[in-house]
């Protein structure tokens, strides 16, 4: 035999959670509307106990009453029997809550948790929730000052990265410019060339070692955000054939690049992104490919719309061959590709991690190898991209640019900085003023009336950086040719919040530190030619 509950439990029951969580306790007729106060603490509930009412008037007059919501009769409408009845159907409790006047002026949170009852009887708890809702708000708090905490050391760290990249990069450009400057003057009839060149290509390669650090760690934190730019690809193809020639020549291999299909075309894409899946593709196969070899990029146009085209870039070697096994995990992280994979290719899991997150953040996966002994490694990229609106006719060459008698303004803050872009500048036939920190500059360039044909700005100098005189010198409305001087940032500023500073402060273009000479005048030619069609 089950003895069940004896009604004296269920009363001692009911008592103990009255006492410890309601102010009032209803009992409601869903048929008549009629309910009854079964027990009150509150004192304008009290003195009901007992009696029956019509629950919705009475309900009605309390909300009014004591509410302190904007909109009371939202709240009304949800405590209208018939949205409770049907709130009952689909849960055995229903909850409601309203912010009141509590006494001494404080809000408080009410509570009214309604259940089901037998038959058409159900039954309403009023309670102050405003304990529960201070302790959810208090961890809501407690959250977000955790998130203010990473979000600081966060901010921190990528300070830290910034001025990190600046003091190698600085440095670094010094070394290589005055390589090259070395180079030059002492040509090839000196002990001391073969040397300079290795010190030069130690120099490349610690700045693309720079560039991977940066790259993975935006790619880890999910920071690769694109910025659709116009590329017309001729001259981005001859950028990248330009900025591989050194790899290729130091490590004896032959190099082949076939772009004549797409030459013609203007595309919409991010600039970085289609750089650094051009570049890993290629520096991968330099990886595994042995000294001599053959690497061949072809581009190739798959479809296209009058508003979107679909490309094909693919590299294959003649190295190595990576068996079919291997090939199923060359896309993975260097710990599990260290246990697999053989010295002759023991970097390229970093370019082919970098090169499929920058594929994968331009809307696809299709990035596919292929290894076999006959006809060697393949890997190739399939991307959609926009058409450019206007598709241009072939552009000069930024070395056929006359820039005899132009004024240049480079500020630097470091000497050995101002020398090599000096030397760059004078191989030109171009006039160079210099100035070494940002105040400096914004004087100069008042003081002269404006007379620059353009300006190479390094953003981290004392005194006043370089962007806050860009902006300075683009305020200058009474000196001609203020608003539309080509200013470029030469800086160790490598991260994407960094170029865009340096647009949104005004300047034409965003270079990093260490740049090579090719570089610099084809994106000099560039700004300069479109400041000269505005």
């Amino acid at each position: 035999m089950n003895p069940g509950i004896t009604d004296k439990e269920k009363q001692n029951l009911f008592d103990s959670i009255f006492e410890n969580i309601y102010q009032v306790f209803l009992k409601i007729d869903l048929l008549t509307g009629d309910g009854v106060t079964l027990a009150a603490k509150d004192s304008a509930w009290k003195a009901s106990t007992g009696m029956r009412f019509n629950f919705e008037k009475i309900i009605y007059t309390y909300i009014l009453d004591v509410s302190a919501d904007a909109d009371p009769m939202k709240t009304l409408n949800e405590l209208k029997l018939e949205n409770v009845s049907a709130r009952l159907q689909e849960s055995p409790v229903y909850e409601v809550y309203n912010t009141v006047h509590g006494k001494e002026g404080h809000l408080r949170v009410c509570g009214f948790t309604f259940f089901r009852g037998d038959g058409d009887i159900i039954y309403l708890g009023i309670r102050d929730a405003t304990g529960g809702f201070n302790d959810v708000n208090a961890h809501i708090r407690k959250l977000e000052r955790a998130l203010q905490k990473a979000d600081k050391e966060s901010d921190e760290k990528n300070t830290f990265l910034t001025l990190l990249s600046r003091n190698v990069r600085t440095p670094l450009y010094s070394i290589m410019g005055l390589t090259r400057a070395a180079e030059s003057d002492l040509g090839s009839n000196t002990a001391f060339d073969d040397y300079l060149h290795k010190v030069s290509m130690s120099g490349t390669y610690m700045n693309e070692t720079i560039n991977d650090v940066l790259d993975l760690r935006r790619i880890s934190r999910n920071e690769i955000v694109l910025k659709e730019e116009e590329i017309y690809l001729k001259p981005f193809f001859e950028e990248i054939q330009r900025m591989i020639a050194p790899s290729m020549y130091e490590k004896g291999l032959i190099f082949r690049m076939n772009t004549e299909n797409v030459s013609d075309l203007t595309v919409m894409a991010d600039h970085h992104c289609l750089q650094q899946i051009q570049l890993k593709l290629l520096q991968s196969a330099i990886n595994y490919t042995i000294q001599g070899g053959r690497i061949d990029l072809d581009v190739r146009e798959l479809f296209r719309t009058q508003e979107m085209v679909t490309l094909e870039f693919s590299v294959r070697d003649r190295g190595i061959v990576i068996d079919q096994e291997r090939l199923k995990v060359l896309f993975q992280p260097y710990d599990y590709l260290k246990s697999k994979i053989d010295s002759h290719i023991g970097s390229l899991d970093i370019d082919l991690i970098i090169l499929k997150s920058y594929v994968r953040a331009m809307g696809t996966d299709t990035l596919t190898a292929e290894s076999d002994a006959s006809r060697g490694t393949r890997i190739s990229v399939t991307l959609t991209v926009p058409l450019a609106d206007e598709q241009y006719e072939e552009r000069p060459d930024s070395q056929e640019m006359d820039f005899s008698g132009k004024r240049v303004l480079v500020v630097d803050d470091n000497e050995i900085n101002l020398e090599i872009v000096r030397k760059i500048l004078y191989s030109r036939n171009i006039e160079v003023v210099s100035a070494k920190n940002g105040q400096e500059a914004v004087d100069l360039f008042r003081r002269e009336n404006g007379r620059y044909d353009l300006i190479l700005m390094d953003i981290l100098m004392p005194v006043m950086d370089g962007l806050e005189a860009t902006r300075k010198i683009r305020a200058m409305r009474d000196i001609p040719g203020a608003a539309h001087v080509p200013i470029i940032a030469m800086t160790a500023n490598a991260f994407r919040e960094n170029f865009e500073e340096s647009f949104n402060a005004g300047m034409d273009a965003h270079l990093v530190k260490p740049i090579e000479p090719e570089r610099l005048i084809m994106v000099m030619s560039d700004v300069m030619g479109r400041r000269e069609q505005v």
